[in-house]
C-alpha cells in the first residue's frame, strides 16, 4: 500500500484545503484487509476513529482461537478518496465487502470505539435480511444516540477540536514542528500505522474528524440480537451509558484495561471466541 504522501505532497492543516483535495469517489480499492491468517469462519473487525485496523494484529493470537481475522480500514486512509460521512454509508460499503468474503452467516463482528456504531449497524442489517450474527462485540464504544459533542458543530469544528486536543495532549502551541515526535507516539498507541509518513498527519486527523462526525449523527432502530459491550473501567460520562436502550440483550463487561488494545488482550474478551 502507498500512503497519502504521494497524493497530498503539501503539508497543511487548513480544513478546506484538505477536504477539497479529497476526490468525491469512495470506490477506490478494498476496505477489507487481511489482519491475521487462520481457519474457519472469519472474525470481521471494524476500525476505530483513526480509520486503521492493522494494529490489532499484535493481539489476535490472544483471542482469535485460530480463526482468520479480517479488518475494515476507512475510505481515504490510503488514497485521496473523500471519507464517508455517515455510519449508514460506511455500513453499506463494508457490508458489500463482507458478503463477498462470506456470503452466508454465521457472522462474527467486532467494533472498536467509533467503529462500534458501524459494526452495530452492520449486524442490525444482517439480521434484518435473515442472516445470523453469532457474535457482536463492541469495545469502548459510545451508545448510539448519546452525544459527545455539541449538536451544532460541523465537520470543520470537530476537526479543529481534534487539533486542539493534540496540542493540549503534547503541550505545544504549534503542531507542525513537533509532528515527527507526535507521530512516533501515535504509532506506539496504534492510532496510526507504522508506514504513515509526515505528509499523512493532517489527512489522518481529518479522517478522525469524519468518524466522530458520523458517530455524532447516527440514529438507529433497536438490535434484538445478543450484544457484548466491553468497556475500560476508567471511562466516565457519555462513554459509560449502557447500550440497553438500543440493544435490550446487551451485556456489559467492565475491565481494568487502559485502552481498547488492552481490552483485546484481556482473557474476558478472548472467552467470546473460545
Amino acid at each position: 500500500m502507498t500512503g497519502l504522501a504521494t497524493l497530498a505532497p503539501t503539508l497543511t492543516s487548513d480544513f478546506d484545503s484538505l477536504w477539497n483535495a479529497r476526490t468525491p469517489s469512495a470506490q477506490r480499492g478494498q476496505c477489507l484487509v487481511p489482519v491475521s491468517p487462520g481457519s474457519g469462519s472469519p472474525v470481521f473487525c471494524v476500525h476505530w476513529g483513526s480509520g486503521n485496523i492493522r494494529f490489532i494484529r499484535e493481539t489476535t493470537n490472544r483471542w482469535s482461537n485460530g480463526r482468520p481475522v479480517l479488518g475494515f480500514e476507512a475510505v481515504g486512509l490510503y488514497d485521496n478518496a473523500r471519507p464517508l460521512l455517515s455510519v449508514t454509508e460506511m455500513a453499506d460499503r463494508y457490508l458489500r465487502e463482507l458478503l463477498a468474503a462470506q456470503p452466508r452467516g454465521r457472522y462474527t463482528l467486532v467494533g472498536l470505539c467509533s467503529g462500534s456504531h458501524i459494526a452495530f449497524e452492520m449486524a442490525r442489517r444482517l439480521t434484518a435480511i435473515g442472516e445470523e450474527v453469532d457474535v457482536l462485540a463492541v469495545v469502548n464504544g459510545v451508545c448510539p444516540g448519546v452525544s459527545v459533542s455539541r449538536p451544532e458543530w460541523e465537520l470543520a469544528d470537530i476537526y479543529e477540536l481534534r487539533l486542539a486536543g493534540l496540542r493540549r495532549d503534547f503541550g505545544v502551541a504549534d503542531l507542525d514542528p513537533h509532528i515527527p515526535r507526535i507521530m512516533a507516539d501515535l504509532k506506539l498507541r496504534g492510532w496510526i500505522d507504522e508506514d504513515a509518513r509526515r505528509e499523512d498527519f493532517y489527512p489522518h486527523q481529518l479522517l478522525w474528524a469524519t468518524a466522530a462526525f458520523a458517530q455524532e449523527h447516527y440514529t438507529t432502530e433497536p438490535y434484538h440480537g445478543p450484544l457484548h459491550v466491553f468497556r475500560s473501567s476508567d471511562i466516565r460520562g457519555p462513554g459509560a451509558v449502557p447500550w440497553t436502550s438500543v440493544a435490550p440483550r446487551a451485556e456489559s463487561t467492565i475491565l481494568d484495561a487502559a485502552d481498547s488494545v488492552e481490552v483485546l488482550k484481556h482473557s474476558a474478551f478472548a472467552r467470546l471466541f473460545a
